[in-house]
């Protein structure tokens, strides 16, 4: 072999060797940049599926608690009331009319102050369920919560509405606070199947459920 083959063949094995030094480079960049990929899409999965959970969880502790708040509100109006329910602590300078007003519907705020927690964790979650998602769907939960306030606004104006008429002795004024009376009492007893604050707490529930079940189906095909 002459000395031009030879200096041909080593100028050919220095462009093989970098042509591979190449070739070896970009294989390198695409592995690597695969690598990346699958770890980018496998986080992005993860936090899919981690946040699918935790709307799940979250969802089904909604659905729990308004099960609960349903089952508090129908005890609450229970008309049947007994034992330590019949008579309220005594204030200082109230006439017998005001004590004996207010012993009439003690038994709403006893059995409110028992389950107050229920509705202050229900409160609480509300505000967790609107961040994760949106305020539109956090109706239900004002519905709940303002029916239990509308109940104990009606105990309390119904006391003073009965205090008012023992107190009473116009014809005119004691029919009035008997209507006022009446229309209270719609509110604090439970009146059976025709009852309106149980139609609007079942619809609530009905409500929570079906936008429950829509986040908790939602999350499960992330996952």
């Amino acid at each position: 072999m002459d000395s031009n083959s030879v200096k041909a063949l080593a100028e050919n094995a220095e462009v093989i060797s970098g042509l591979i030094n190449i070739v070896a480079a970009i294989i390198y960049a695409l592995a690597t940049s695969f690598a990346a990929g699958v770890a980018i899409y496998g986080i992005r999965s993860w936090r899919r599926e981690f946040k699918g959970k935790r709307q799940i969880e979250l969802a089904e502790d909604v659905l729990a608690l308004f099960y609960q708040a349903r089952d508090a509100i129908t005890s609450i109006r229970n008309p049947l009331a007994m034992g330590d329910e019949l008579s309220a602590p005594p204030n200082e300078n109230e006439s017998v009319e005001e004590k004996e007003a207010r012993d009439k519907v003690y038994f709403i705020f006893k059995r409110y102050r028992d389950r107050e927690e229920l509705f202050s964790k229900l409160s609480s979650i509300r505000y967790r369920f609107m961040a994760q998602n949106g305020q539109d769907k956090v109706g239900a939960f004002d519905e709940i919560i303002g029916i239990m306030n509308e109940i104990l606004i009606a105990a309390r104006m119904s006391a003073y509405a009965w205090a008012k008429l023992l107190k009473s002795h116009s014809t005119k004024q004691v029919e009035a606070y008997h209507e006022e009376i009446r229309k209270c009492k719609a509110k604090i007893y439970w009146a059976g199947e025709e009852d309106e604050i149980a139609k609007r707490v079942e619809k609530a529930v009905s409500d929570m459920e079906q936008t429950c079940n829509n986040i908790i189906v939602k999350g499960q095909r992330k996952q």
